[in-house]
């Protein structure tokens, strides 16, 4: 027979174990939730300027259109992506927006070796790819609440969402730090 106290102590480095890899998930979905932010702070300061640069006749309606595809993406995406996330694993879901993310940021960067009249939809549709990229904020949400206790619940919410100032605060200062650059 196994002594209990090597049971004990295998069940207790098993615990240990899943503990520490649920808050380093945790963390990584912090980093997550940051860089998505974080992407659409840095290029909405400079989007307008941005946009006119790459064709004079851009309007303020289209600029505007720009703007509202993003929050459109997020409105389309999140039922989805959580939709994914109940059917499937967290991982499956955010690898597919960071995957997204990706994508969006290298068109948006390669916007201005295009044509203008095709670099400002370039530029509109990889807004609205960053949007429902952004959609995974859902998934992000459904993992913490589902990874944690009711007493650790509200600190690791409170610091995940903290996350979204910041990146609003650093986004914009990056962004006119890099601005002198193109």
């Amino acid at each position: 027979a196994i002594p209990s106290n090597k049971i004990y102590e295998y069940v207790r480095s098993m615990v240990d174990s899943l503990k520490s890899r649920k808050w380093w998930s945790i963390r990584i979905l912090y980093s997550v939730m940051f860089v998505n932010i974080f992407t659409t702070s840095t290029i909405i300061t400079n989007l307008y300027p941005f946009l006119k640069s790459l064709n004079e006749d851009t309007t303020d309606l289209f600029y505007s259109c720009t703007i509202a595809v993003y929050p459109l993406g997020i409105v389309l995406s999140s039922p989805l992506l959580g939709y994914w996330f109940n059917r499937s694993s967290t991982r499956q879901p955010l690898v597919f927006a960071l995957s997204i993310v990706f994508l969006s940021c290298a068109s948006y960067a390669y916007s201005n070796r295009l044509p203008g009249n095709v670099a400002i939809w370039v530029v509109l549709v990889s807004r609205f790819m960053m949007g429902v990229a952004s959609g995974s904020r859902s998934v992000i949400s459904a993992y913490i609440t589902a990874a944690t206790t009711v007493k650790e619940r509200s600190d690791t919410m409170t610091n995940l969402y903290m996350t979204i100032p910041l990146a609003f605060i650093i986004g914009p200062l990056v962004g006119v730090m890099f601005e002198p650059l193109g």
